[in-house]
């Protein structure tokens, strides 16, 4: 009380100023380290994938290419069409004017136009292609002869041939039809009775009048099969990618066949048209490529946050950065978003991964199992394609050598044998002991003489006198007993006979069995017990040649002071 009498109102105050700063500062502190708690990585192990978020398959049904469908002209007008393999056709034919461009008339001047479509005139002054729709243009005689090769229903009509002479002459009007084809070309077609159409090819002429069907040639197929008719005349046709065999082709009019080409480009007007391939979507922008989920215009909002779709084997998210493709590990244990914070999952490859606020990472063992504590004292698990074992000194850890080859002392193999290299281990609070197999055995005496017994996976036989253990010699010959005696055997490159008396294989002189050595032998070389030995008769048999050592070489020069 002393000390606060002698300061003033003052000193006191800033005092107490001071020590509430300095609460204030722990409990700021407090705050702080609570609040890095929070931001911390907290895992749960979820015990597998099953909880994981779930990716839908996009419906791609309204990008398979209808065979029939409609298309809209310049004017306005719109057209059925048919695809017939990798070409849609106008199956009406063009009755659109394009007055400033492309020259044309109807049959006989009378207005029959809406029945039988307008006839085009091609030349210096008239373009007759500027008629068709966006994106289509002339078909090639070769795509003709693959159209009427098909054999399909492209309603043919009939509308006659126009020619402007003096004044304009037409003919034969539900007889033949006359249609203009790319690189002043046409062919003439008819009908017989049994609706079977032949044709006949035809130069343009300049004062000639066409019918017309324009037709999309498409720049990707499946297979090559499905590529069209190439010959000498077919020579707008764009190279081709095959989905299959993921090349560009290209067709060679002289070869009359597609070849394979270095050019890998789609055609402008198809640009951010879609090509459905079984279960594959793909997009032409500049070069067709698998579709993403951005091409097929699928939202990516608030209201979808974290939504997933497959497309094309590739798993997306909807993030607030917009749509992603999720790497692996994400791509198969789903976007590691708010939904999913905190799950442990494994994936298909065994693999561990955390969902923490920085994506997937890989966690600690502790996370998945748990501290290793006196619940899990002794337990063995799997945990990022390895074993780990809890032992007693309270750590998790992978196994020793011994462990790899035995195995862990668990609870279930307390007190049990295991022999490894010669050794007998015992099962023991966790750990592996060398254990005295003799501590395992009857008494041996000479009315067991010439017994064997097992020790787990050890072999003893007992002398009479005391027992004794196999080695690798016995594994692979057996012990040494009256039926074996004085019989040799060979074992790792050395001889040894058997002393049944004294139940022992006795190794021998390498020479007293090895293999006859003679002229047929010369130079040849046998180790035994990792010795050398060589065939020579000149020395009388099988013998060690002698190695001259090397001669050491010593310096001619000395330091200072030798």
């Amino acid at each position: 009380m002393r000390f606060f009498e002698k300061m003033n109102r003052a000193n006191l105050f800033a005092l107490v100023i001071a020590l509430f700063c300095g609460v204030f500062y722990a409990c700021s502190s407090t705050s702080s380290s609570s609040s890095d708690a929070d931001e911390e990585d907290v895992l749960k192990n979820n015990g597998g994938t099953d909880s994981l978020s779930k990716a839908d398959s996009l419906k791609l049904d309204r990008f398979n290419v209808a065979a029939e469908g409609e298309v809209l002209a310049k004017d306005g007008q719109k057209y059925k069409t048919l695809t017939v393999g990798s070409v849609t056709w106008m199956v009406e034919n063009m009755n659109s004017e394009e007055p400033l461009l492309a020259k044309s008339t109807c049959y006989d001047y009378v207005e029959s136009c809406d029945s039988d479509g307008r006839f085009y005139m091609e030349n210096n002054y008239s373009d007759a292609e500027k008629v068709c729709p966006e994106g289509f243009t002339l078909p090639s005689i070769a795509a003709w002869k693959d159209l009427i090769a098909q054999g399909v229903d492209f309603n043919l009509e009939l509308a006659g041939i126009c020619d402007k002479n003096d004044t304009l002459e037409c003919h034969d009007n539900k007889k033949l039809a006359r249609y203009l084809a790319y690189g002043g070309e046409a062919i003439v077609l008819q009908k017989d009775a049994k609706g079977k159409i032949s044709y006949e090819i035809q130069s343009v002429s300049t004062y000639g009048f066409y019918s017309l069907r324009c037709v999309k040639n498409r720049s990707i197929v499946t297979k090559l099969t499905d590529l069209p008719l190439c010959d000498a005349s077919n020579g707008n046709v764009p190279i081709t990618m095959v989905v299959d065999s993921l090349a560009y082709y290209e067709c060679s009019a002289s070869d009359e066949k597609w070849l394979v080409s270095d050019s890998k480009a789609c055609q402008e007007s198809e640009r951010m048209d879609f090509f459905l391939s079984g279960d594959r979507l793909y997009v032409c922008d500049d070069r067709w490529r698998l579709a993403t989920v951005s091409d097929v215009n699928v939202t990516c909002s608030g209201d979808n946050l974290e939504q997933e779709y497959l497309l094309n084997d590739k798993r997306n998210a909807c993030t607030k950065e917009g749509w992603i493709v999720l790497e692996y590990p994400a791509s198969e244990l789903g976007y590691c978003g708010s939904k999913q914070q905190g799950i442990i999952a494994t994936t298909s490859n065994g693999m561990t991964y955390g969902c923490t606020k920085n994506g997937w990472k890989e966690p600690l063992i502790t996370d998945v199992y748990g501290e290793c504590d006196e619940t899990n004292r002794f337990k063995v698990v799997e945990f990022q394609k390895k074993s780990y074992f809890c032992d007693k000194g309270g750590d998790w850890r992978v196994p020793s050598a011994l462990e790899s080859s035995i195995g862990f002392c668990t609870d279930s193999l307390e007190g049990a044998l295991k022999t490894e290299v010669y050794n007998l281990y015992k099962c023991e609070s966790g750990e592996w002991y060398i254990a005295d197999p003799l501590e395992y055995l009857d008494p041996c005496n000479v009315s067991k003489a010439g017994d064997t017994t097992l020790v787990s996976t050890s072999k003893f036989l007992c002398t009479g006198m005391g027992w004794i253990s196999g080695t690798g010699l016995e594994d692979a010959h057996g012990f040494c007993l009256g039926a074996k005696n004085n019989s040799v055997v060979e074992y790792s490159g050395g001889y040894y006979k058997c002393i049944a008396e004294e139940y022992r294989w006795n190794e021998e002189n390498f020479k007293d069995y090895a293999p006859p050595c003679d002229s047929t032998s010369v130079g040849e070389k046998i180790t035994v017990g990792g010795v050398e030995y060589t065939c020579s008769l000149d020395h009388g048999g099988w013998y060690v040649p002698f190695v001259i050592p090397p001669i050491p070489i010593y310096p001619t020069t000395y330091p200072s002071g030798y």
